[in-house]
């Protein structure tokens, strides 16, 4: 799968929703997550989930948002940023890629609800780089 394009103007947009998260990481790292269980309760196999544990919730959400921010200031070298990550997904955790997409649509309901901007070219630019997150961590499944 070839990776879309990132504009400089979309980087800019990446870079800022990077600091966006780094505020606020176990917040909206939860917030997402709580999504995807619902959303996509079979996503839950790889959690010690327990809906009345919102702190297990945050700790998770937070190590995720905080990639993703790392990942948001690393956007020359995704690849390379990502390879851990990508690694433990593929080779250790097992966890079916296809749950990346269906992940990334929670991010961004997220940050709809949480940005006083999320216009559509904030949206396209959060797409294209939870794409390219989703491209490298699912690049260890083969």
């Amino acid at each position: 799968m070839a990776l879309e394009t990132i504009t400089d103007a979309e980087k800019q947009i990446i870079e800022n929703i990077g600091k966006t998260f780094e505020a606020k990481p176990a917040e909206y790292g939860a917030d997402a997550l709580a999504r995807l269980f619902i959303i996509h309760p079979g996503s839950k196999a790889y959690f010690s989930y327990d809906e009345n544990n919102l702190e297990k919730l945050k700790n998770h959400g937070k190590k995720v948002v905080s990639a993703l921010a790392d990942a948001a200031k690393n956007l020359n070298n995704l690849k390379c940023n990502l390879d851990k990550l990508a690694t433990k997904h593929g080779k250790e955790l097992f966890v079916d890629p296809q749950n990346f997409p269906v992940f990334s649509s929670c991010i961004q309901v997220t940050l709809a609800n949480s940005l006083e901007d999320f216009s559509p070219s904030v949206q396209l630019a959060v797409d294209k780089f939870l794409k390219a997150v989703n491209g490298y961590l699912s690049s260890k499944y083969r």
